[in-house]
């Protein structure tokens, strides 16, 4: 094997364990950036050297404007997807691990990473052919096997995140706010009459519309699909049902769409990712969006595979599902998906197949313009703008919407690196970028790009296009907005592996088995790393009032047994969202034992004289986030 001069064995195995060392003492103690400025600089040279060595090992191109186009493609990558620009432009990441000690952390991880490829070439054997015939641990076991592992293990951790981090209760006002929708369709209603004095039940930005009636500004679909788990009394195990059965999607639509082994890789990729894990533990809907997502993905290519009617019809209600859910998912992702699919109906001539699945699609939409009509008056009439107002849309503006500066095409620009960066991140919490071997295989002249890899490239970018001209952005959870894309990332990931393995072990002469399970250890070790450092560090985060809701104050009402009592909520958090932790428990007819009102100080008497046979309290969280529960025995006291 021709390379370039190496290092000896001994440098490279000394520069690994000081790029391992250092990325996880600087998360594992938080290090500030500016005590670490000369590590990073040495650091960060010795990375560029060990960059252009396995560039060059990998890429043995000898034009010079391809090198510069290599070189500078890597400079976008690492530049705009993994420097800490997402702080600099004003918005702040998960606060679990800032952008600056990620950045640390990720150049020693780097290091280490290319410190072992080295490694790995410089004692690589001129092994050649029969290595194919040697299973991956991915193959040994039977389908039927590995599903029952990786739906078991999603089901299994999903449920204990949900109950030991998250309480087994909503923590967002998004999810709040579709949790009260579950509750009003549980009672057999779409909406429900306004409290009396809407004010003390609503706060900032509680996603909640009281006018003549009280409900939800969401679409149905995942309110709908809560409501079945509280006929149940069991909300929570509905995002872990809906989870373990994409992972079943997952591997159906690998399978299909590619084979086996990329179908294996990605599902345990998305069963390794705590980005996947915490969200589906969540009450959040772009679990619910991702299912539909990917049944609507697998059913696509069931009705390529053979024209079947049966299948067109699942698609298509699948798609509108979506609609009913994440309006802006089922545009994101439809448009790319639908398009190849009337593509390739019509090449095929299956027309019954294409009209059957645009059939139950408009269904589906006829489902929701009857509920936006039931609720808003008008069937094209969202709630988002019922709530906020009809510029609430896409597009850019010179207005400002829900408090929020007016979007423009560079605020976009910000906030699709901001999730970039995020994405980078959150998806595998490993001390290098996420993206990593995708930004290695779609790298300028390097591996072969197919049709599929350009289509599954397309899909993953739907919902990055379509959120660029959506104004309002968060990184709730990581960036919750591109959910939807995990499946194509995934696949291509999985496909990426393969790729790369196949490609450099033939091109350098090196037995594929030695470089496949050289990577997977390497792999494997930072999985090790998520799970020893990031996923504590996590469920710390988590469990500490997430979102400032948290389950205390009930667990305080049950302990003091408090009942036929109307408590007043003092508001504390960004916009008050602390409120949550009272009202999430309140029925959407106010006719629990403990009812939670907002505390609105001498307007308090007027609450009351609207529930004369309730005992009353006051409640507020001192700057320790202890919960103070006191009786109210005079009027002075409702203050």
């Amino acid at each position: 094997m021709e390379t370039l001069k190496k290092p000896s064995s001994k440098l490279l195995g000394c520069t690994a364990a000081i790029g391992a060392a250092a990325a996880f003492f600087i998360e594992a103690v938080s290090m500030d950036i500016a005590a670490l400025t000369p590590f990073i600089l040495i650091l960060l040279g010795v990375l560029l050297c060990y960059n252009l060595l396995v560039l060059k090992n990998l890429f043995p191109i000898k034009n010079r404007l391809r090198s510069y186009i290599i070189l500078f493609y890597w400079g976008v990558f690492l530049g705009l997807f993994c420097l800490p620009i997402d702080e600099i432009y004003g918005r702040s990441l998960l606060k679990a691990q800032s952008s600056y000690m990620w950045l640390q952390a990720c150049l020693g991880g780097l290091l280490c990473l290319t410190s072992l490829i080295n490694y790995m070439f410089l004692h690589a054997k001129k092994r050649q052919g029969h290595a194919e015939d040697k299973a991956c641990f991915l193959t040994v076991l039977s389908p039927a096997n590995f599903m029952l592992v990786t739906c078991g293990w999603v089901f299994l951790w999903t449920n204990l995140i949900s109950l030991l981090v998250f309480e087994n209760i909503p923590h967002v006002q998004d999810s709040i706010a579709q949790f009260f929708q579950a509750k009003i369709f549980a009672n057999g209603y779409l909406t429900v009459p306004s409290p009396p004095i809407p004010d003390f039940f609503q706060c900032t930005l509680d996603n909640i519309i009281i006018a003549e009636r009280w409900y939800s500004q969401y679409t149905p679909g995942h309110p709908f699909l809560i409501m079945l788990g509280l006929i149940i009394n069991m909300p929570w195990v509905v995002n872990p049902i809906l989870a373990t059965l994409s992972a079943v999607l997952l591997y159906l639509a690998g399978r299909k769409y590619y084979g086996e082994v990329e179908a294996r890789g990605a599902v345990t990729l998305y069963c390794l990712s705590p980005f996947v894990l915490f969200m589906s533990a969540s009450f959040m809907n772009h679990v619910s969006s991702l299912f539909f997502v990917l049944l609507f993905f697998y059913y696509i290519l069931r009705t390529l595979d053979r024209s079947s009617i049966a299948s067109g019809i699942i698609a298509g209600f699948a798609l509108g599902a979506v609609l009913n859910i994440r309006t802006g998912d089922a545009v994101a992702i439809g448009t790319v998906v639908g398009v190849f699919f009337i593509v390739c109906t019509l090449k095929a001539g299956q027309y019954r197949t294409m009209l059957a699945a645009g059939f139950s699609f408009m269904c589906m939409v006829a489902v929701l313009l009857w509920y936006n009509y039931s609720t808003n008056d008008n069937a094209f009439l969202f709630g988002y703008q019922a709530r906020w107002g009809t510029e609430h849309t896409l597009g850019f503006t010179n207005k400002m919407i829900m408090g929020a500066p007016p979007h423009t095409f560079l605020r976009g620009i910000g906030h699709t690196i901001s999730n970039f960066i995020a994405l980078n991140q959150n998806l595998f919490e490993w001390p290098v970028p996420s993206l990593l071997p995708l930004a290695i295989f779609f790298t300028p002249f390097g591996y072969r790009k197919g049709r599929k890899e350009i289509l599954l490239l397309l899909m993953a970018l739907g919902a990055p296009v379509f959120y660029f001209f959506y104004f309002f952005q968060d990184l709730c959870l990581g960036p919750r907005f591109y959910y939807i894309s995990l499946p194509f990332i995934l696949l291509l990931t999985a496909r990426s592996f393969v790729l790369i393995i196949k490609k450099t072990a033939s091109s350098l002469h090196i037995s594929t088995l030695y470089l496949r399970n050289g990577i997977l250890l390497i792999f494997g070790c930072l999985f090790i790393y998520t799970a020893i450092l990031r996923v504590p560090q996590l469920c710390k985060y988590y469990s500490d009032s997430f979102w400032e809701v948290d389950n205390k104050l009930m667990r305080q009402v049950e302990e003091k047994k408090i009942s036929n009592a109307l408590i007043f909520q003092k508001g504390y958090g960004v916009k008050d969202n602390g409120l949550g932790s009272g009202f999430l428990h309140n029925s959407p007819l106010l006719n629990t034992p403990v009812i939670f009102a907002r505390n609105l100080g001498n307007r308090n008497s007027e609450l009351k004289a609207c529930y004369p046979y309730r005992k009353y309290y006051k409640t507020w969280r001192d700057s320790n986030n202890e919960i103070h529960i006191e009786p109210i025995k005079s009027p002075e006291s409702l203050r």
